[in-house]
């Protein structure tokens, strides 16, 4: 049995004889363990493929697929390689949609259950803090907000903050600060706010450029934003050290994901042209702000929600659809050393790209 199975199982055995002996609990807890991780296999990149209620695990092995895991009822995967942490987003049996997050860290495992069910998790560089969005119900409507958790605490943290954050426009730039993109209650303004879990401190951290943000993403000590301002869409990078913006390309509409490549100094991004209705892989060089689209044809559209992660080589990896079916997707790697995009995955599913950075 592998050590991921068997911190499901320990974590539905504790929840189980907690319900059973106690009348009256907390919405919080936490419990103690002996759980091993050392013969977890994660790389810097694993694939996820959902199979109903079973999801398969695998690594990426000479440009192969090789299963490592396989898991029940579990939605969404975060993890920090070199931090031995794990973080689960685990369904009830009883009631699918409801979920718990519960993370494994130093042979000790924490369950949060204080909501119906959350979403994106967003673990802190250093692997110290987690943040996710959470509900209240089924219902979108019930919508609760960020909130911040401290892995290494155990304890949830205190976030007083007046912003109403948009979606998931939230990201750890390191393990004490976190920025999100939202409009505050008392003044009304809307801008990237920032806010230090150790001073319970928030402020503005950038107002530039106008419009209203549909993407941004921390990369070194800079942002690059989308913003839409007048029916026109923008990618703009933001020099924090020298407050200054600048405007590299109108053409995108839409940004899905993206991720930075430390080793060729380059954004990638999934997103959709202007006058285009297929989503495709582009890249942007941050030497000279170019950017360029890299799928065409192969994949005919790039899985906007299939994830994209860059692994310790410099190699992207992202999903993408062969046909226009839309229904099953695959997993395509590409290399930006020779410009290769290559299909490593061998059936059609459902894949998801999942990584420790």
């Amino acid at each position: 049995m592998s050590s991921i199975y068997k911190f499901i199982s320990l974590v539905m055995t504790m929840l189980l004889a907690l319900t059973a002996s106690s009348c009256s609990r907390t919405n919080e807890e936490h419990f103690e363990t002996k759980v091993t991780v050392t013969n977890f296999k994660f790389n810097d990149v694993i694939i996820m493929e959902n199979k109903d209620v079973k999801s398969n695990i695998y690594k990426i092995n000479n440009n192969s697929l090789a299963k490592v895991d396989s898991l029940e009822y579990v939605s969404e995967i975060a993890y920090k390689k070199d931090a031995s942490l794990y973080i689960l987003l685990l369904h009830d049996e009883n009631e699918i949609k409801k979920n718990s997050i519960n993370i494994l860290k130093n042979d000790k495992v924490s369950n949060i259950n204080e909501f119906y069910y959350a979403k994106d998790l967003r673990i802190s560089p250093k692997g110290g803090n987690l943040a996710y969005r959470s509900y209240s119900s089924q219902s979108l409507d019930s919508a609760e907000g960020l909130s911040l958790y401290g892995i290494d605490t155990r304890e949830k943290i205190q976030f007083n903050s007046s912003v109403l954050v948009s979606g998931n426009l939230f990201h750890w730039i390191n393990d004490d600060e976190i920025l999100y993109y939202g409009v505050c209650d008392e003044t009304r303004t809307t801008a990237i706010y920032k806010y230090n879990v150790k001073d319970n401190k928030e402020e503005i951290y950038t107002k530039l450029p106008k419009g209203y943000y549909t993407y941004f993403l921390p990369y070194e000590n800079n942002l690059m934003i989308l913003s839409r301002d007048l029916n026109k869409n923008t990618i703009y990078l933001y020099e924090r050290d020298s407050d200054k913006i600048i405007s590299i390309s109108e053409s995108i509409e839409e940004i899905y994901d993206g991720v930075y490549n430390k080793m060729n100094n380059a954004m990638y991004i999934i997103g959709l042209e202007k006058g285009s209705d297929l989503p495709a892989l582009y890249s942007i060089n941050l030497e000279n702000n170019k950017v360029e689209r890299i799928t065409f044809d192969f994949p005919v559209e790039a899985d906007p929600y299939g994830g994209l992660k860059v692994d310790d080589e410099g190699s992207v990896y992202y999903c993408g659809y062969t046909g226009l079916d839309g229904q099953n997707n695959e997993v395509f790697k590409y290399n930006p050393k020779d410009n290769s995009n290559s299909l490593i995955s061998i059936n059609p599913s459902k894949y998801r790209i999942i990584g420790s950075n």
